[in-house]
């Protein structure tokens, strides 16, 4: 079937020009005079009107005022505080005028830069098709696919799924709209991505763009009702600028309305969140046990303080930067958050961007964090309901997860290469060389508190004077039930694993003709670590010591808790390994997950040994700030639980994630904004269509993303399970005084941990054999069967004895005799993976610290 080809685009927009004016161009023409007053009273001609759509870099406006907001109204200070912190948004309303719209025509963000681009206006015939996203989708659930029984939505859903799966770019997605209609000869799903977009256009439409001066980045506003070349001027520098040149230069970030987002998200798991708040709500709680951050008891304390409802909902946040070119300075800085109440897995996998900042400068956080808690303030109550059970919710931001440099700045405080840098204690520091050090005065020092932070800001914006390293106020006093003190808690992923574990590995590797070196024994050290196969959840397996610049925070980890004493025993001197152990003990207490508060005990004077005893050992530089941390880390669990559940892991993925959206080096955080939109407009056709069993399956298979690793099942084939050894026929005729009827399988899943029978030998790099028993047994796993929706593990039970090196995660193991120590489990049985290591004649076993993290 010929196709007649497409002329060029908007050629109505010509001079006298005789082509029909779209009505989708008239209407959107219509709907401009009646919002914007410049146009209704201006007598452009219709075309010059609509030409201001266009690539020229003007952009749709509406009838949104300039928002400013009082810094100090929650805070109730004195009244000279009052005008320091309102000076955050020193600029005359008058002054500024700009577009609620804040997006540029499309074309301008399409990134199949080069050729033709499908983003115009559309014409008289696909004018028509512009509906509602709702109502888009209900006329497609009418319509069936030719001679098919499925539904065009059911399609434009797996449409949607493989796009926001596989991140495919704008002209990709162009390319797939154009062969799925030209594959069933009429169209079934959009035919250009003008209309693709256009579903989710109304909730871009709500995003907030707030714009700051280009030459000193101080705070211009929410722009609102401004045309393109119109000048705005800077209220700090007085520099004159135009809408268009900072939209072009990047000067503005984006904040995404935050209660709509968490409004969305309770929609999306109501189910799963009022179980969890009912169980939190029934749960006895008992002191000194912590589990989650909910049993933290500042967590507990900001509940009973703000006399909170079982209802009441708590938020992590959290914001640091990433570089998203690498020819380039410029970072993406996005404020993430999640919902604490949430059970982990569903937390970890709703890690939603409310704001995103882009530019080659770190953000004022001044100006960028008092737009979110501006957010978090106006989100107010929200009703929601599942199966019939009205909840009201109220949402308080209580913690915020983030490493030490943007700590310091959402503080406005001192950073720890500075005097006082230590948000958690007045240990004043000291410089040795060009770098300030922490050294240990043989007890802790005095320890700050929310009150003393609090005056402590408002006394240094009163005096222009900083005051035990705080600088002046910080945005994050107005949030209600905010503790400046303990609401920002250490980082693992930062202090620890990237920060004393890999000081301690450079020192030992790099540090030259020291007693610690033992850079001459690294290829010993590699032939062992390389000779380790951990199990396959595990997401590498062991890269070289030469290439341990390259190593993520889950190489560290497993470096730390599995790796090194192994590869280090007889290489590294024994008083620096047990130094080590000391360390790597009181991380492991902190990390299970259930800690108790005589753990805590232990790790905290674990902790204070190994501080005082590293200028002993090494020497005054290695008193770094990290090392310093680590005394702060018992409270830090005290306060918010285990240390995996504040740990910056989370919105580390979520960084990686936005970063994997960009497609294009134009208007990087808009694009990001849109794809998070998308994704959203997903997970809202995911609720409203339900796919039959035959189409539930293929959108799984299109989304790597929808394994549930929680789950507990066989995977495989299965297999008859003909002859049976005698052995474990006896024991299910002891335990269950029957054979069940069984198939034998080679792999079972029982929540994260991934277990493989002895038999199975495809994995060449990885044994995941081996594990712990609730009864405190380290088993071999030979054979795995099911049956009657249970699942059973025939094992051979280890002979252990204790580790030399004292370390909580490690035995030492042998095998028993083939016909001895046989046992059978279930999969309720099976307390924790464990990783199996063989250094010369000798095996270990080290188990997991907790069931929580990915590895």
């Amino acid at each position: 079937m010929s196709e007649k080809a497409r002329g060029r685009y908007r050629r109505y927009f010509e001079p006298d020009s005789t082509e029909k004016v779209p009505k989708q161009t008239l209407w959107s023409q219509r709907k401009k005079a009646k919002t914007n007053p410049a146009v209704e009273q201006s007598n452009t001609p219709p075309s010059q009107v609509a030409s201001l759509a266009g690539t020229s870099g003007s952009f749709d406006f509406a009838d949104d005022s300039i928002q400013t907001s009082n810094e100090a109204q929650a805070l109730q200070p004195t009244a000279d505080f009052v005008s320091t912190a309102t000076s955050f948004d020193a600029v005359d309303p008058s002054q500024v005028e700009g577009p609620s719209d804040p997006w540029p025509d499309s074309t301008m963000l399409d990134d199949d830069e080069g050729g033709d681009s499908d983003e115009s206006e559309p014409d008289e015939g696909e004018a028509e098709e512009c509906d509602s996203f709702q109502q888009f989708f209900d006329k497609l659930s009418e319509e069936t696919l030719p001679h098919q029984t499925t539904t065009k939505a059911e399609a434009f859903l797996l449409l949607l799924s493989y796009v926001v799966t596989a991140g495919l770019t704008w002209a990709q997605v162009r390319g797939l709209l154009i062969l799925i209609n030209t594959l069933f000869g009429m169209n079934v799903v959009p035919g250009t991505t003008y209309f693709f977009r256009k579903l989710w256009k109304d909730k871009k439409e709500a995003l907030k763009l707030h714009f700051f001066c280009q030459s000193c980045h101080g705070y211009i506003g929410q722009i609102a009702r401004a045309t393109g070349t119109q000048s705005i001027t800077c209220g700090f520098c007085e520099k004159k600028s135009t809408f268009q040149s900072l939209m072009r230069a990047a000067s503005f970030f984006i904040m995404f309305d935050l209660k709509k987002q968490i409004e969305a998200l309770l929609t999306h798991v109501s189910g799963t969140l009022l179980d969890s708040l009912q169980r939190l709500r029934a749960k006895c709680h008992v002191p000194g046990v912590y589990s989650d951050i909910t049993d933290g008891d500042l967590y507990r304390s900001v509940r009973n303080q703000l006399s909170m409802a079982w209802s009441d909902l708590t938020l992590t946040f959290n914001t640091d930067g990433a570089p998203v070119f690498e020819s380039s300075k410029f970072s993406i800085w996005p404020v993430q958050f999640f919902v604490n109440e949430l059970p982990v897995p569903a937390r970890w996998n709703h890690v939603t961007i409310s704001a995103l900042w882009f530019s080659k400068l770190h953000p004022p956080m001044n100006v960028f964090m008092t737009r979110f808690v501006d957010e978090v303030k106006n989100i107010g109550v929200l009703s929601w309901s599942h199966a019939g059970t009205a909840v009201a919710s109220t949402v308080h931001a209580v913690l915020a997860c983030v490493d030490s440099p943007a700590r310091a700045s959402v503080l406005n405080s001192k950073q720890y290469n500075g005097y006082f840098g230590c948000s958690w204690c007045l240990q004043e520091g000291t410089p040795v060389g060009r770098t300030m050090k922490y050294p240990w005065n043989g007890e802790p020092a005095p320890e700050r508190s929310h009150a003393r932070v609090f005056n402590a800001m408002l006394r240094a914006g009163q005096f222009k004077n900083g005051i035990d390293g705080i600088k002046g106020p910080s945005a994050l006093m107005k949030l209600r039930g905010f503790n400046l003190f303990s609401g920002l808690p250490p980082d693992y992923m930062h202090c620890v694993l990237e920060g004393v574990t890999k000081q301690l590995t450079e020192l030992w590797l790099a540090d030259s003709g020291r007693t610690f070196y033992i850079g001459k024994e690294t290829k010993l050290l590699e032939s062992r670590l390389g000779a380790i196969k951990p199990p396959i959840t595990f997401s590498r397996t062991p890269r070289p010591l030469s290439e341990r610049t390259f190593w993520k925070a889950t190489e560290w980890r497993h470096w730390l808790l599995f790796y090194s004493f192994l590869c280090l025993a007889g290489v590294l001197g024994d008083s620096y390994l047990s130094h080590f152990a000391l360390f790597a003990k009181a991380v492991f207490l902190l990390l299970t997950d259930v800690v108790r508060e005589s753990a805590i005990r232990e790790a905290e004077k674990l902790f204070c040994t190994f501080v005082s005893q590293m200028s002993t050992l090494y020497n005054d530089e290695s008193l770094t700030f990290n090392v310093h941390q680590l005394l702060h880390l018992s409270k830090a669990t005290r306060m918010f639980g285990p240390l995996w559940g504040t740990s910056t892991f989370p919105f580390e993925d979520g960084i990686g994630q936005a970063l994997r959206l960009v497609s294009a080096a134009k208007f990087v955080p808009v694009q990001v904004a849109e794809r998070c939109i998308m994704r959203e407009s997903y997970h809202t056709l995911e609720r409203q269509i339900a796919l039959p069993a035959r189409l539930a399956s293929a959108k799984n298979d299109l989304d790597p993303g929808c394994k549930k690793w929680f789950q507990t099942c066989v995977l495989g084939v299965p297999h008859d399970a003909v002859g049976m050894p005698e052995c474990l026929m006896n024991l299910f005729v002891n335990r269950y005084t029957a054979v069940p009827e069984l198939s034998r399988y080679s792999r079972a899943q029982v929540g994260r941990a991934v277990i493989h029978a002895a038999d199975y030998l495809a994995p060449k790099k990885t044994c995941s054999c081996y594990v712990k028993m609730q009864d405190g047994r380290y088993c071999y796993v030979l054979g795995i069967y099911a049956g009657s929706g249970l699942i059973y593990f025939h094992c051979q039970s280890m002979v252990i004895s204790p580790c030399t090196f004292d370390l909580p995660q490690t035995v030492c193991c042998e095998h028993p005799p083939a016909q001895e120590n046989h046992c059978l489990y279930s999969s309720d049985d099976v307390l924790a993976q464990c990783v199996f290591i063989s250094v010369g004649n000798v095996s270990y076993l080290s188990e997991l610290p907790n069931s929580q993290e990915k590895e």
